[in-house]
């Protein structure tokens, strides 16, 4: 490894390269510099710049030149692979003035995963003379490492899993010759069914106070810098504490899954259109079997009355898509799935089925606690069928999160 010598830099210019045809043409988005841009700003760095670069030779060294001439740092991630279209390797050892060689302990750490027949083995163990590879425990390309003067250039596989499991080896990297600045007083708060305008209308009074406002479909996060974030967050907390929620990853779902288990509730859903989105996000973080039993996806009418015991007249006096359905949904749901809390959804996603009175986005929803009366409501949401079904899993999951933190 180079030898890394603490500068204490405090505005280091950083740039997120991605590499590849597949994201300048969107068949792939880039999510990796998300990602990285996330756990940077987190630490208190600053990105000065994303930047898509083609799979061709001019463009991407005239890309690669001019970042390392700009930024302290640039942190690239694609064309690392053992597929035809990836040729950065090449590429990079052009940039350097360096020889493509063979890394004996990467082809060792390969064959010990791989065997000894992996047709590729030499071709993945070979990269420019003056990187040092980054290993990669989840696939075959390691990342590279190029200390050039006072410059650093990190290259990585463009597969998220892989370049996500080489990070924690970047960021040593990076923060031992460029240690992040003092961070600035900070407050991150997460707030459901609530107007983006309500929340920038309180903070105006702050003005000593950096806000960052980020609205979701269903959702908003706030980020607080500076001198006055104390009393920010305490006045957003009083006037909006009802719809604030606790989740380390700003989720609706993990806050969901936290406030079940914190409150030994068990849970179950009952989906029409939603088609099990609520189901799948609240499975997403480990634990969810300690409090969710299952869904039903009642799509049909049938299933809605088999499974579920709505009424037969009631659908046929007031739609699959009404207030009426989802509440004998939700009351079937709770003693089916034995659960303590349940959330029951049905509407128009769209593009089709709507009539005047009830257009396409309009979407009906019930929870209920054991022990109470559902809680129902039914609106309208604009935007394509995927958006429609999004904005109706958030609504369901900011419905259940209400019934289980304010009906204790």
């Amino acid at each position: 490894m180079h030898n890394l010598k603490n500068r204490g830099c405090l505005l280091t210019q950083i740039e997120v390269i991605a590499i590849g045809d597949e994201v300048l043409s969107g068949f792939t988005p880039n999510t990796n510099a998300a990602f990285i841009s996330h756990i940077l700003f987190d630490r208190g760095y600053r990105i000065a710049r994303h930047t898509a670069l083609p799979d061709e030779e001019d463009p991407l060294l005239e890309g690669l030149r001019g970042a390392l001439k700009a930024q302290d740092v640039v942190i690239c991630t694609g064309g690392l692979g053992p597929t035809v279209d990836d040729v950065t390797r090449g590429i990079l050892a052009k940039l350097t003035d360096s020889t493509l060689e063979l890394h004996e302990e990467v082809k060792k750490r390969l064959q010990l995963r791989l065997g000894l027949h992996f047709p590729l083995l030499d071709e993945q163990s070979t990269s420019p003379s003056k990187a040092t590879p980054l290993h990669n425990p989840m696939g075959t390309a390691p990342g590279l490492f190029f200390q050039l003067g006072k410059k650093l250039l990190f290259v990585l596989p463009g597969v998220p899993r892989e370049m996500e499991a080489i990070f924690p080896e970047v960021l040593r990297i990076l923060e031992a010759q460029f240690p992040p600045p003092p961070q600035e007083r900070g407050a991150v708060l997460h707030f459901f069914q609530i107007a983006e305008i309500d929340l920038d209308t309180a903070l105006r009074a702050f003005p000593k106070t950096k806000v960052g406002l980020y609205p979701h479909l269903g959702f908003v996060t706030v980020r607080l810098l500076g001198e006055q974030v104390e009393q920010a967050r305490q006045e957003l907390s009083h006037a909006f504490g009802s719809r604030l929620f606790a989740s380390p990853s700003g989720s609706l779902e993990e806050a969901v899954h936290l406030a079940c288990i914190n409150n030994k509730l068990t849970l179950a859903a009952a989906e029409s259109c939603t088609g099990g989105g609520v189901s799948e996000r609240l499975i997403r973080f480990p634990g969810a079997s300690e409090f969710f039993k299952g869904s039903i996806v009642a799509y049909s009418n049938e299933i809605k009355e088999k499974l579920l015991a709505v009424n037969p007249s009631t659908l046929l006096k007031y739609g699959a898509v009404s207030e009426e359905t989802v509440v004998e949904m939700v009351r079937g749901l709770l003693p089916l799935m034995e659960v303590d809390v349940g959330v029951a959804i049905s509407g128009i996603a769209g593009p089709t089925g709507g009539t005047l009175e009830k257009p396409v986005g309009t979407v009906c929803f019930a929870a209920m606690r054991r022990g109470k009366e559902p809680v129902f409501s039914t609106l309208r949401f604009a935007g394509s069928r995927a958006a429609v079904i999004e904005r109706s899993i958030n609504h369901a999951l900011a419905e259940l999160l209400k019934i289980i933190i304010l009906e204790k």
